[in-house]
């Protein structure tokens, strides 16, 4: 998977030349949904890819959603399975892209209203 990061064009010819970076050997697509979100909600689209630095491998995701911030806590649905994540390390990648470094988190489970009680006098 590469992201075009420099387009130019040749004023004699007219030829267009694009700077690909190389980002990873492998992308996989994915969905996935804020951690305190609705169950009915609907899951967005992303693209998850990892790389391996320094003997640590590391997860990153792309989306399209410029409303996601560092800190803010998703469910990642991958090959039929869910993996709650934290992100960070936010970066605009261009044309409205934004990549993220995925963190293993634990789910928490949102907490049950209190029950009411009703008292007779």
């Amino acid at each position: 998977m590469g992201i075009v990061d420099k387009i130019v064009v040749t004023k004699q010819s007219g030829k267009i030349n694009f700077g690909i970076q190389l980002v990873a050997k492998e992308s996989l697509p994915v969905t996935y949904r804020q951690l305190n979100a609705p169950n009915n909600k609907t899951s967005q689209k992303g693209l998850a890819y990892t790389i391996k630095e320094e003997n640590i491998e590391k997860t990153h995701l792309i989306v399209d959603n410029f409303m996601l911030k560092d800190g803010d806590a998703i469910l990642l649905f991958m090959k039929n399975k869910r993996f709650p994540m934290a992100l960070g390390n936010r970066k605009n990648i261009g044309l409205g892209y934004w990549q993220f470094e995925c963190s293993p988190t634990v789910e928490m489970e949102k907490p049950l209203p209190a029950k009411k009680r009703l008292r007779f006098h």
